[in-house]
């Protein structure tokens, strides 16, 4: 699309205070801290390493590139914000690479192509560290899929006794069975580990049912050290079910419907608002009936509520429909946390979630002055400008955002593609308000009719795991961590983003639900989330809906809202 030129005067802060600031955590993988692990600031060219514990300090600049490595791990880097203090990173087992494809006997293939293959290849089979092809592998792997596997009534242990060579299942002290992958004249033969769906299990798992495998795979214990290190000392058993696999993209490298993949419907345990973990201050705010109580509390405890806390109690106070005390409680806040951008921001999307925007215009707009760099306080202060209704400010926000990215003040990645949910963002604000445009020369793209939906964190360390589900209860999932999700992250963050694009598209109508998995972030503190839906969009008139969610405790799924697609 062709975006507007506007001519304005804009003028930046004469420049970033230079201060250096202290980061510290710690350094872990899965299982363990990590000794003697190294963390690089590749800005100053300064390092050090991490201490028995894991832990480690050191100095950064806003901006900074920090990396952290160690032997046999994949490193990461993690760019230093305005507010980074604290970065509590865990590393995963390193995949052999050479300029992004993975080294194998018979060939070279990038891992975008063992992910398009996945479906059609029963040979490559979903590990935790990634895509492994057993026929390509540089050891020995054995494998079955679905179609040569000998259906045993369920019993995992059954399937594979006598299938493969030099396996051997005995029953443990408590009568429960082991597998060990070779034959060993030692007493203390350990018996293998379990990767079942990206997740490793160190015990049996008596609870899987077999009939529900999709591929399966045997790696021979001193080969499984290779990928899994010690806890591959027994070997492993990599499993793939057919529940789980959910791929967003077909063998051809088009979009796929994943909501109509068979068996993948949506069976996981979802936390009622009640049974999800929260502070002792946030349940006994919630618990007040009276005015008069949540007014005493703030004034005794105010000094140790946290910045969600502080959200709880204008929850309640806005509850209770005391305006008066909630005007004076959204000027403490702000004045409580003007300088901290992430506290303003979950503040913000909250007071959009209850439709107040000349409020929320205040902390957007101090946030854009903190963090002029960022794409994200564009992207925000533009949604507050176009909620009420000035729709040439909201568009002069983007076309700054987008001479600004052109420039160079905001560094965007080397690759191509990166600007995928800017550029979306932009393009979904010109089609919603091209009445109101119509003066000017824009080239529209092609408006595919359906619900979008966009998804925005206060946190840009915060990760998590979606789950679309439509309306015969088969869903797909999209997960932003670090563990599946890397380059995209890096490249957020290096843009100042924390908002992502989804699209629903009109030949699946019905009831969605959208559930939430918080895997937490690298200060290891909760987040928040704002969920905007747009249904029938571009062509609706309806109010977009939108929805505002704590996330307070990690690996907690928690349903975001229902939309009507």
């Amino acid at each position: 699309m062709k975006k507007a030129v506007l001519f304005f005067f804009f003028i930046l802060s004469s420049g970033f205070i230079n201060a250096q600031q202290l980061v510290k955590g710690t350094l872990s993988d899965q299982f363990a801290a990590l000794p003697l692990g190294t963390v690089e600031n590749l800005t100053l060219k300064t390092s050090i390493t991490t201490d028995n514990s894991g832990e480690y300090e050191i100095m950064a600049n806003i901006g900074d590139r920090l990396q952290f490595s160690f032997p046999g791990k994949r490193s990461l880097i993690f760019v230093v914000e305005d507010v980074t203090r604290t970065l509590n990173v865990r590393l995963e087992d390193e995949i052999t690479e050479l300029e992004n494809v993975v080294v194998t006997r018979k060939g070279q293939k990038t891992l975008k192509e063992l992910y398009k293959e996945y479906n059609s290849n029963p040979a490559i089979v979903k590990t935790v560290f990634g895509y492994l092809d057993t026929e390509s592998a540089s050891y020995q792997i054995r494998t079955m899929n679905e179609n040569n596997m000998v259906q045993a009534g369920g019993d995992l242990a059954t399937m594979i006794r006598g299938r493969f060579p030099g396996v051997k299942v005995a029953n443990d002290e408590q009568g429960f069975p082991q597998i060990f992958l070779r034959q060993t004249a030692s007493f203390r033969a350990i018996p293998a580990g379990y990767d079942i769906d990206n997740v490793l299990y160190d015990t049996y798992p008596a609870w899987l049912d077999a009939n529900t495998i999709f591929r399966l795979a045997i790696i021979p214990s001193r080969s499984a050290n290779t990928r899994y290190g010690s806890f591959g000392a027994g070997g492993m058993v990599i499993i793939n079910t057919r529940n789980a696999n959910i791929h967003p993209v077909g063998e051809d490298g088009k979009p796929i419907d994943l909501a109509r993949l068979d068996d993948n419907f949506f069976k996981h345990e979802v936390l009622e608002d009640s049974d999800r973990y929260d502070s002792e201050h946030a349940k006994l705010i919630r618990s007040f009936e009276q005015a008069q109580n949540v007014i005493d509390y703030l004034d005794r405890a105010g000094n140790s509520l946290s910045n969600y806390d502080w959200i709880t109690v204008a929850q309640k106070i806005s509850e209770l429909n005391l305006n008066k005390e909630l005007v004076e409680l959204h000027q403490t806040y702000l004045a409580k946390y003007g300088d901290h951008a992430p506290s303003l921001k979950a503040y913000g999307y909250w007071l959009h979630s209850i439709g107040d925007f000349d409020t929320s215009l205040a902390f957007f707009q101090t946030i854009f002055k903190l963090r002029p760099n960022y794409l994200q306080s564009y992207i925000d202060l533009a949604d507050t400008y176009e909620s009420l209704g000035q729709l040439p400010k909201a568009l002069s926000l983007y076309v700054r955002a987008t001479n600004l990215v052109t420039s160079e003040f905001i560094v965007t990645p080397s690759e191509e593609g990166q600007l995928y949910n800017f550029d979306r963002s932009y393009d979904s604000f010109l089609k919603r308000n091209k009445k109101a445009f119509s003066a000017l020369d824009f080239e529209w793209n092609s408006e595919e009719a359906g619900t979008e939906v966009t998804l925005y964190f206060d946190e840009t360390e915060a990760e998590f795991e979606l789950f679309f589900v439509n309306p015969d209860n088969r869903y797909f999932t999209e997960n932003y961590s670090t563990w599946e999700n890397l380059d995209l992250i890096n490249s957020n963050k290096t843009l100042g983003l924390s908002s992502l694009e989804f699209f629903i598209d009109q030949n699946l109508r019905g009831e969605w639900k959208v559930y939430l998995k918080y895997l937490g972030n690298k200060k290891q503190t909760p987040s928040s989330i704002k969920l905007v839906a747009r249904s029938n969009y571009p062509s609706s008139t309806h109010t977009a809906a939108t929805l505002f969610k704590k996330l307070t405790a990690e690996d907690e799924l928690v349903l975001l809202g229902t939309l009507r697609n």
